[in-house]
């Protein structure tokens, strides 16, 4: 699932198809230490904002920090 999450992140935002694993990359990469959540955690707040789903954007914000 993480390789999966990668290879999602790696399209642009508008692009990503369900299922969306890459709103769990930043999650697989402090797991398996491959790399800074911050990018995968700004991405998914934007896109949940988008869609109006405060509260799972507030969980990515709590996530990457202030």
């Amino acid at each position: 699932m993480a390789e999966a999450a990668e290879r999602q992140l790696a399209r642009p935002l508008e692009r990503r198809r369900p299922p969306r694993y890459w709103l769990m990359a930043p999650g697989w990469r402090v797991v398996l230490e491959t790399g800074s959540l911050e990018g995968p955690a700004l991405e998914a707040i934007e896109w949940l904002r988008r869609r109006e789903v405060q509260d799972a954007a507030a969980f990515y914000q709590a996530l990457s920090g202030p």
